[in-house]
């Protein structure tokens, strides 16, 4: 099996991935699940990558125990690569199926090497390095990050 975890991937499938959508709607779709619904069905540290492009805003739990989750199913170094909507873009309160929008720096509580990090390390013991800062978009609407696992 794969190492690598594209989560939600909608029309958008990788090679060599491990594919996961909330339906099948299409065969390359390999992992059908509501990501509502905790535990993912991975196993712990099953994946070096884990792909979530417009994906978390989509979900119930807040980020925090989303990416938990996310960290739980990675191994050690593995990296979260992610899209988030931006909170001051109309694009973001125009998707009914959005719960929230992010500011750039919600990623900051996970990685005890920011401000924010040490302020709210009481947040979870599990840690994170921003190793691909928030980056905006052109249009303003998303930004894109990437975060590396820290051991436990």
């Amino acid at each position: 099996m794969s190492k690598i975890l594209n989560l939600g991937c909608g029309k958008k499938p990788y090679k060599n991935a491990v594919n996961h959508d909330i339906v099948k709607h299409a065969d390359y779709v390999d992992i059908v699940h509501d990501l509502n619904l905790m535990p993912w069905p991975f196993a712990d540290e099953q994946f070096e990558a884990v792909y979530a492009f417009a994906v978390f805003e989509h979900l119930d739990p807040d980020l925090l125990t989303i990416i938990n989750e996310a960290w739980r199913i990675l191994q050690p170094g593995g990296r979260l690569s992610l899209k988030l909507p931006y909170w001051n873009s109309e694009n973001t309160y125009n998707d009914p199926t959005h719960r929230r929008g992010y500011g750039l720096g919600v990623l900051d509580q996970f990685d005890p090497d920011t401000e924010r990090g040490k302020l709210y390390d009481f947040y979870t013991p599990r840690k994170w390095r921003i190793v691909k800062p928030p980056h905006l978009n052109n249009a303003g609407t998303s930004f894109h990050a990437t975060l590396e696992k820290r051991g436990a």
